[in-house]
């Protein structure tokens, strides 16, 4: 994406990362906690990692039920493109904890580099 002037979170400002932030914001694909805190250097979760991939490959909403056992715990701002993602296999869930149970999503773990690599490898696939 051409970069091109976005929102200026206060807790960017100065930072190596404030133009790609800037940048994201203003094509949509990230947001920030409020107008001013982006949270820079927080860990991601599973759910806002789901939802920045969904909004930077613009991919069309999907809707439809989730059928992971934690599938309250994803928050409401999260839910519609974690269901995109799922319904485009791009992210999966955890494999269920016992026979016949239901996969687990864990929206609110930190999302590891694997995980990372595997939902990036599903966009470009």
């Amino acid at each position: 994406l051409p970069p091109t002037a976005g929102h200026i979170f206060a807790d960017t400002e100065g930072s190596w990362a404030e133009n790609y932030i800037s940048t994201a914001a203003a094509y949509g694909i990230v947001k920030g906690y409020d107008a001013a805190h982006f949270g820079p250097n927080d860990l991601i979760s599973r759910e806002q990692m789901t939802a920045m991939v969904v909004r930077a490959a613009r991919l069309a909403p999907v809707s439809g039920e989730l059928t992971f056992m934690d599938a309250a715990k994803i928050d409401a701002w999260a839910r519609g493109n974690v269901i995109t993602a799922v319904k485009n296999g791009i992210v999966h869930g955890y494999p269920p904890s016992t026979s016949g149970g239901y996969p687990t999503f864990r929206p609110l773990n930190h999302a590891t580099r694997a995980e990372a690599v595997t939902v990036i490898m599903g966009i470009l696939k």
